[in-house]
């Protein structure tokens, strides 16, 4: 153990030997601390930056299946309609030239539809699949019984009015479906600005 007396008496010599030690130590500890806060900053960057991609990527691709599905549904609907406007206006030639673009839509419809449901069960989920295939899908197999049945003369057939409601019907289950879309897509926009407050369309 040192002699305090010795420590004393050489305190002048001393001191500036330990300020020379205290700096490079220093200099180091700053170091090694700035090097740890460094890399968990960046690797907290990295995790971020890697988070909103994935987002972005999830966005582009919700919002693609969601622009493709709306097309498609709403020549649908806009096709039952022109029929029922020809059987207002008494003109069989406008009939059957709606019914003739209808099954051009049908056909381009029965290629993609499968693949539509697939999207939309990975990108929004079994819940909005549903909506589609059993909610949207049943409304739209049951006017186009309709439409068919009327085109056909067949007793019992609906008239032109009750067949307007039912696309009506099947024209709200189809904008409820574009809310619930569109609420999903929303979301991962609020999540790539930051913003993790879910805002609904209704």
């Amino acid at each position: 153990m040192a002699d305090p007396s010795w420590l004393e008496r050489n305190k002048d010599l001393l001191e500036p030997i330990a300020t020379l030690i205290s700096v490079p130590v220093s200099f180091v500890l700053i170091t090694v601390a700035g090097s740890i806060i460094g890399y968990f900053l960046q690797k907290n960057l990295f995790n971020h930056q890697k988070t909103r991609d994935s987002i972005e990527r999830s966005y582009n691709e919700r919002r693609d299946v969601f622009d493709k599905l709306s097309i498609i549904l709403d020549r649908r609907i806009y096709q039952y309609r022109q029929i029922v406007y020809g059987w207002w206006r008494n003109d069989p030639d406008w009939v059957e030239r709606e019914f003739s673009a209808l099954r051009n839509i049908l056909f381009e419809w029965n290629g993609q539809i499968n693949s539509i449901y697939g999207k939309v069960q990975i990108f929004f989920g079994p819940s909005l699949r549903n909506e589609l295939e059993i909610g949207v899908g049943t409304q739209m197999r049951k006017v186009q019984r309709l439409l068919e049945e009327k085109k056909r003369g067949q007793a019992g057939a609906k008239s032109s009015n009750d067949i307007w409601k039912e696309i009506d019907i099947l024209n709200g289950k189809t904008d409820a479906l574009y809310r619930h879309m569109l609420n999903v897509i929303d979301n991962d926009a609020l999540l790539i600005n930051g913003n993790r407050k879910k805002r609904k369309r209704f």
